[in-house]
């Protein structure tokens, strides 16, 4: 398998889930006895990359401690983005700045999938194009990103806001090295414009125009995207009984 950095995206606010953070990060919510940033720590360790690369914006004190406190198998690196409000897409690309150019995933921190689910998205590196992982197994809210592909699978656009669509993106998205620059011009170009809103969903998008994405149509099982209330009730629930599938496989160093 090729070499690989991660980058896990865990600057926002979460406001929707200040009736249980008070303010703080939803990152550090409990759900089933880890918080979301260890879930996403540990799932990230499961694409066993070289290194893993958090960044941070609200709470940015908090959330380098709970980095800290993880017990994890690679190097980890904290990237604090001081324009977060601005949109994921600031932090990206200070991600990217230190990472240089590289094969890597990039993951919503707040999205929880089964550790098995890993070894799928592994495979995924042998390929040469930016791939987007999409499934097909949910019902689509109208806060959930969409993705409409064409005949041959080929993805055509994506937005919350479509009103024809194939496919649900689950939050994951993997650019070779092959890609990095193109990958990253699409990033600077964004930035340096007026569009809106500056996050990394916008990139793959705008990349679509030039036909330089491709969609991994996958079926990572029951997963979980902690946004709301419920949302953490509902996973606290399952993940607590789902007899270790959300549990790490990969024994710390």
């Amino acid at each position: 398998m090729a070499t690989v950095d991660v980058v896990i995206l865990a600057a926002g606010k979460g406001e929707r889930l200040f009736s249980l953070t008070r303010g703080g990060s939803k990152g550090l919510l409990n759900i089933a006895g880890l918080s979301v940033l260890h879930r996403s720590l540990s799932f990230a360790s499961e694409l066993l990359p070289a290194r893993i690369i958090v960044t941070t914006g609200h709470m940015a004190k908090e959330m380098q401690a709970g980095v800290e406190s993880f017990q994890g198998s690679c190097e980890i690196e904290v990237v604090n983005s001081l324009r977060y409000q601005d949109g994921s897409l600031t932090g990206l690309k200070a991600a990217m700045t230190q990472m240089g150019p590289r094969n890597f995933f990039i993951l919503n921190m707040d999205h929880i999938f089964p550790h098995p689910f890993a070894a799928e998205c592994r495979k995924t590196t042998q390929q040469s194009e930016i791939s987007i992982f999409c499934d097909q197994q949910r019902l689509l809210t109208p806060d959930d990103m969409k993705v409409c592909a064409d005949t041959e699978g080929r993805p055509m656009r994506m937005g919350k806001r479509l009103e024809t669509f194939t496919h649900g993106y689950i939050g994951i998205t993997y650019v070779p090295q092959s890609q990095y620059e193109s990958y990253r011009e699409a990033v600077d170009r964004l930035l340096d414009s007026s569009r809106a809103p500056l996050n990394v969903e916008a990139v793959v998008d705008y990349l679509m125009d030039e036909r330089k994405i491709r969609l991994e149509h996958v079926n990572p099982g029951t997963w979980y995207e902690i946004d709301s209330p419920d949302d953490v009730r509902r996973a606290d629930y399952a993940i607590a009984h789902a007899r270790g599938s959300f549990d790490r496989q990969v024994a710390p160093a």
